[in-house]
């Protein structure tokens, strides 16, 4: 059964649906810039971290404590690096449709759809591509997450050493 009003239906679906992918692209970019600044913050804390290690007196081997704190802000800094690769590889997301196949299957086809017809069989496609959409953008707010805690434990590591050679 179908209601009365199903073209406005199926119009409001369309619309649902365009705006749906157009928000999981806008997504998937926001949190790629995102994972750039994400990178720069921890590559500056990264070199503050090289340089007191390389301005140091002391050897790793003379002080195990403030070796453990330089070893954990490097890698810190390795998992921020490795979660933006991650957020950074390609992924295979769905936000368009071919307009080629629009116009040969829907509108040209053997059997041509009005456009409440085009939008409903539009609208359920769109549909199954957010749903696919939403597993590797999932993932990749998953690796975005793992690389802002890895930050933390850089910046704890950094501060940690700072406190270690402000000590001796």
């Amino acid at each position: 059964m179908v209601a009365a009003d199903a073209e406005d239906a199926y119009a409001l679906a369309y619309e649902t649906g365009l705006r749906t992918l157009d928000e999981q692209a806008s997504a998937l970019g926001e949190i790629r810039d995102r994972t750039g600044r994400l990178l720069t913050t921890a590559t500056i804390t990264g070199g503050f971290v090289a340089g007191l290690l390389l301005t140091s007196d002391q050897k790793p081997q003379d002080d195990p404590i403030n070796t453990l704190w330089w070893v954990t802000a490097l890698a810190g800094f390795a998992a921020v690096v490795l979660s933006a690769m991650y957020v950074w590889k390609p992924v295979r997301i769905q936000t368009t449709q071919n307009s080629k196949v629009i116009v040969g299957s829907f509108i040209e086809g053997e059997n041509p759809m009005t456009l409440p017809q085009v939008q409903r069989e539009l609208a359920i496609w769109f549909g199954t591509h957010a749903d696919t959409n939403r597993v590797p953008l999932k993932r990749t707010q998953l690796a975005f997450g793992i690389g802002q805690a890895a930050l933390l434990v850089e910046m704890f590591g950094l501060i940690a050493t700072i406190g270690d050679a402000i000590r001796v």
